[in-house]
């Protein structure tokens, strides 16, 4: 009697990527920007590659703080969604990234080259800086900006800008989201992760990054964010700041 053959087991499906949660405490306010750069400049040193980051501000003083920051260090590629921009300057803005995005991810896996030597606009993040509104011409690339294959690519944003991008634009595809300012609702930090990393279905591969700045007196408010991420512990920065990319 002839044996009836057993099927081959199919292969597995690839499962998606858990977020996973990081710290950093902060002495004071004051010292929060020179962490922030100091911690991206780490990162990128000792990670060995160049990073895709979106930094997530609660409002206009924190992000006009965070892009002038990174506007003095060549070391990073700079894009800014802010409430003085349209619609369409910012769909540029958001489309641009991602584009850098995936020439970057291409470069990483060898297939790259095509997206080199394409350069990150800076006019609108120095329109930010300035405080003034961003006109149709600070939308488009600039001469001064930077190419995306020297330096790391960082999208900072308001929450009130990430709440009128359109779905289609989303998620944004970096692998790292630091929360500047903690989200001072369960919703906003939903809101943040999925624009920036999509649902489960969105994440392959390596597991995203986030890391949340902790100011001292900011204890009530951290303990909240803890409540919104569980099960998921929130741990601290390890010493070797790249370990964050390699621990489980």
């Amino acid at each position: 009697m002839a044996s009836t053959p057993t099927p081959a087991p199919s292969a597995a499906k690839p499962q998606p990527s858990a977020v996973r949660p990081f710290y950093v405490a902060v002495g004071s306010a004051g010292a929060k920007l020179g962490t922030l750069l100091e911690l991206l400049t780490a990162l990128q040193l000792q990670a060995g590659r160049k990073l895709t980051t979106v930094i997530c501000c609660s409002g206009r003083d924190s992000l006009d703080e965070v892009v002038c920051g990174l506007l003095e260090d060549a070391s990073f590629t700079v894009a800014v969604l802010h409430a003085d921009m349209t619609d369409k300057e910012r769909e540029f803005q958001v489309s641009h990234f991602k584009r850098l995005v995936a020439a970057q991810a291409d470069a990483a896996d060898g297939a790259g080259g095509s997206g080199g030597g394409m350069a990150a606009s800076t006019a609108s993040a120095q329109g930010a800086a300035a405080g003034g509104a961003a006109s149709s011409q600070s939308a488009a690339p600039a001469d001064t900006s930077i190419a995306a294959d020297e330096s790391s690519l960082v999208l900072a944003a308001t929450d009130v800008c990430l709440k009128t991008l359109p779905r289609e634009l989303l998620p944004l595809g970096a692998s790292l989201l630091i929360q500047y300012d903690m989200p001072h609702k369960k919703e906003v930090l939903a809101r943040r992760m999925s624009s920036v990393f999509g649902g489960g279905r969105d994440r392959r591969g390596a597991a995203p990054i986030t890391i949340h700045f902790v100011v001292a007196g900011e204890a009530a408010q951290f303990r909240a964010v803890e409540k919104y991420t569980a099960p998921a512990m929130i741990a601290e920065m390890p010493v070797h700041v790249a370990d964050v990319f390699t621990q489980r």
